[in-house]
């Protein structure tokens, strides 16, 4: 099936969507009715609980970006972790903290949240999801009152950071709750109607402790793809869309009609190398490629949803940005990736356009998913670096996991939240340090080693910064892992949606705030 084939059955299938959604006609959601407010969603892949028990899978998330579910500390958007549910905390000891919940928090349902509520949550939750022990590092919880004390096994001094992860949403654990289709937690609003991967209504919830939501109701709609969220909102069939393809920002730049609301996050898009590969472990081949990457060239292709990256973090975090860094690349330079390599010992002794060493010419495969982004990286990066003298090849995948574990590549294109809650030592310890279960590329350094273990004794909030950019500097010497591009998150809705501003963390989507007014 050729491209033009593939638009007509793609626009064919959306026009099929909004006549489901919407009805031919008689479109209820384009006027306010009946003094109703709702405000209706749409995304093509943000919506994609499985069910509605929080403690199951990443489903926390979600209930979160509903409106339905809250943990005890929520991020701003500098990812700094504030008190949500609590009231005021305190440490005893590198192992003990102290909360002291809220007063005037209610489920759902009614009951009064107490702290012997919140930790029958949270031991669920640990019991349930195999994440909750890789995430959390709880020894013991108490409860008294309103008071709940929480033991680790070790000093964690980010762990109001942690708290913050949707995983720990708090629910209401009831033995006669069925937690995947009627789960019971505090936030604004009340599930009442739940399909998988297609639609989700809430409704609000009055008696919320934090006063009210503005609208009555809201609807997610999962659509068959972004030409279909495209045209439901310029149809007014939703009035926001959550994540778009980017390239739909140019049909809504009526600033008179539509909001881009957008926030740079901790999402980067890199390149991780194999070091266990020929090519990739010679760190002059590293640099070569690192140093041909025509950031702002891909960037500028993004619509403005993505921001350059020479460093590791974007600045949206203390310990991010690249000021306080020594970077060995800072353009694209071309020639000065030529040089790399010639003071490498490579050389084109054949004049076939691609260099050797030892005989052996320089070959370089590159995995990718199918993701429309990050395999127009790879063929723009293919044209550089035949100029630079690599034989460039793209391994294209639809999923790159089975190519990754067996080893057979020498570069991954990887898109991943670095920080999700803020902390660095998240990705530090799962990506970087020797031995993690996401190094995939095999990395190793003891010196990253040792200041991680450092790291996670260290309470002081600017000694843990300046750890962290001690580490991005050693990382960035190394050329292991090497950030191009930094995503927003960001979603566009019409301008009857009022009190809505996009996040960093993509945690929060709804919440008491958000008003519409349609004419």
């Amino acid at each position: 099936m050729n491209r033009k084939m593939v638009r007509i059955v793609s626009m064919l299938a959306a026009f099929t969507m909004l006549f489901l959604v919407g009805g031919c006609g008689n479109n209820e959601n384009a006027v306010q009715t009946s003094g109703t407010k709702e405000a209706v969603f749409g995304t093509v892949a943000y919506f994609g609980a499985s069910n509605l028990n929080p403690a199951d899978s990443y489903n926390g998330w979600y209930m979160s970006f509903f409106g339905a579910g809250e943990t005890l500390f929520k991020l701003d958007s500098n990812y700094k972790a504030n008190p949500w549910l609590v009231a005021s905390f305190k440490t005893i000891d590198d192992y003990t903290w102290e909360f002291t919940l809220k007063d005037d928090v209610y489920f759902q349902n009614g009951e009064k949240m107490t702290a012997e509520r919140v930790k029958a949550s949270l031991d669920y939750m640990m019991g349930f999801n195999v994440r909750g022990p890789e995430t959390f590092t709880f020894d013991e919880i108490s409860a008294d009152g309103q008071v709940l004390t929480i033991k680790t096994t070790v000093p964690t001094p980010a762990l109001c950071n942690d708290l913050c992860d949707p995983l720990s949403v708090i629910q209401y654990i009831d033995d006669k709750i069925d937690y995947e289709t009627a789960a019971v937690m505090t936030g604004p609003f009340i599930v009442t109607e739940f399909t998988p991967q297609e639609k989700l209504v809430a409704k609000k919830f009055d008696k919320y402790w934090g006063g009210a939501a503005k609208i009555d109701k809201a609807t997610f709609l999962t659509l068959s793809d972004q030409d279909a969220v495209t045209m439901a909102l310029q149809s007014g069939e939703v009035d926001m869309a959550v994540m778009p393809d980017a390239t739909a920002i140019a049909l809504f730049k009526d600033t008179s009609k539509y909001t881009v609301s957008s926030a740079v996050s901790t999402r980067g898009r890199a390149i991780m190398f194999n070091m266990d590969s020929d090519a990739a472990s010679d760190l002059a081949v590293r640099e070569a490629i690192a140093m041909s990457i025509d950031r702002d060239g891909f960037v500028s292709g993004t619509n403005g949803t993505m921001v350059t990256c020479y460093g590791l973090y974007s600045d949206i975090v203390s310990y991010g940005g690249s000021d306080r860094l020594d970077l060995k690349v800072t353009k694209c330079d071309l020639e000065g990736a030529k040089k790399i390599l010639a003071d490498a010992g490579y050389k084109d002794t054949d004049n076939d356009g691609v260099v050797e060493k030892k005989g052996k010419p320089l070959q370089f495969t590159m995995v990718t998913s199918t993701d429309t982004y990050n395999v127009n990286l790879c063929q723009a990066l293919q044209s550089q670096l035949k100029k630079v003298g690599i034989d460039f090849v793209i391994g294209e995948y639809d999923s790159t996991s089975d190519v990754v574990a067996a080893g057979k590549f020498d570069g991954l294109i990887v898109s991943n939240g670095m920080a999700p809650t803020g902390n660095f030592q998240y990705y530090l310890n799962t990506r970087f340090v020797s031995n993690a279960s996401g190094n995939s590329g095999h990395y190793g350094n003891a010196e990253v080693d040792a200041l991680a273990a450092k790291l996670e004794s260290t309470f002081d909030a600017d000694e843990r910064d300046k750890i962290a950019v001690q580490i991005t500097q050693i990382l960035m010497d190394d050329m292991y892992y090497c950030v191009f591009a930094n995503q927003k998150f960001y979603c566009i809705h019409s301008n009857s949606i009022t009190g809505f501003e996009a996040q960093p963390s993509e945690y929060y989507l709804l919440d008491n705030q958000l008003d519409i007014n349609k004419k």
